[in-house]
């Protein structure tokens, strides 16, 4: 089996912007634990958030006695105090490969995924919910259509761009078009897609930060993206979903597995048709390029994922296989 790469990811710089409500300044915190300039910091930059969605940036279900909400700014942000820990990177390091503590880290890490798979999304009287206001990508309301609207374009990418017609690429827009019938079966819930902006506070999780990404998904969509956390010197999957199961008193089938590698393969489609702002028309010259020039690193996406999966799980080795997908 060809040896894929690893998933970098990226975190925020620094930056500082100005504020109201009696808070002049407020600078963001790097997510790799570099200090924050006041005992306050954006810890979400988004529109439209209401209080369900504060409460999973400041503990998934409630919060706590030591975090507070010190400023609203409608339609722009949250300020609140800073979440306890430090970001995944800087907790992994601290460990030094000591696979106990990573596997205790990974197992925690799963449970927190299953308390935000809990949690409801918003009711419809409020003034947003992620699932019908949601639109930084290219989302809709049904995701049985958006999956499908993604696939489409995929498939019109691949026409166009030869580096997208490799059997890896062809074989994985096969499974995820597989799904499209199971999806309607699965509960919608809060997706955060960006899982790696976490706070650690030990083998705690301290909360979870930069919500602008939140939007209605499934849980095999949840777990898809952290699958792209693990690896070698990164969190434990033979651990993680372990926590999650333990968390959600439910334990993944193979069907359920093949999803999970289904919807963390849609991820990177997703990027590939910029987020859904590229029909896949050549003539949109810069996107074109720019789906050209990264298909690379999508081969390798895909591939980590496949990677990871097959070493705990057969039916991901044995799918490989059928379908031809390992070159």
């Amino acid at each position: 089996m060809r040896q894929y790469g690893p998933f970098a990811v990226t975190t925020p710089a620094i930056r500082s912007m100005p504020c109201s409500r009696n808070i002049a300044e407020v600078r963001i915190a790097s997510a790799w634990g570099m200090p924050a300039q006041s005992q306050s910091f954006i810890n979400i930059s988004v529109s439209h958030l209401d209080g369900r969605m504060s409460r999973i940036a400041s503990g998934i279900s409630r919060i706590p006695a030591w975090c507070h909400v010190l400023a609203v700014i409608p339609d722009r942000l949250i300020v609140m105090t800073k979440l306890p820990g430090s970001h995944l990177a800087l907790a992994l390091s601290a460990l030094q490969g000591q696979q106990t503590d990573v596997r205790c880290l990974s197992q925690a890490f799963g449970r927190a995924i299953g308390q935000l798979t809990q949690v409801p999304l918003s009711c419809a009287q409020v003034a947003y919910t992620p699932q019908r206001d949601f639109s930084i990508i290219g989302w809709g309301q049904d995701l049985r259509q958006t999956v499908a609207h993604y696939l489409e374009t995929a498939r019109r990418i691949q026409q166009v761009i030869a580096a997208y017609q490799a059997p890896l690429f062809a074989h994985s827009l096969a499974l995820l078009e597989s799904q499209l019938p199971l999806i309607p079966r699965q509960p919608e819930l809060l997706y955060h897609e960006d899982i790696s902006n976490t706070m650690f506070d030990g083998e705690q999780i301290g909360g979870f930060y930069d919500l602008e990404m939140c939007r209605g998904g499934t849980a095999a969509m949840q777990l898809g993206v952290a699958l792209f956390l693990c690896g070698p010197d990164q969190l434990d999957w033979e651990s993680l979903l372990p926590g999650y199961q333990q968390q959600t008193a439910h334990r993944l089938d193979d069907d359920e597995i093949l999803s999970v590698l289904a919807m963390s393969h849609f991820y990177a489609w997703i990027r590939v048709c910029r987020w859904g702002w590229w029909d896949g028309n050549p003539t949109a010259s810069d996107h074109f390029a720019a789906s050209v020039a990264d298909a690379d690193c999508y081969y390798h996406t895909i591939g980590h994922a496949c990677n990871v999966l097959s070493r705990y799980h057969p039916v991901v080795m044995d799918w490989l296989g059928t379908k031809g997908a390992r070159g």
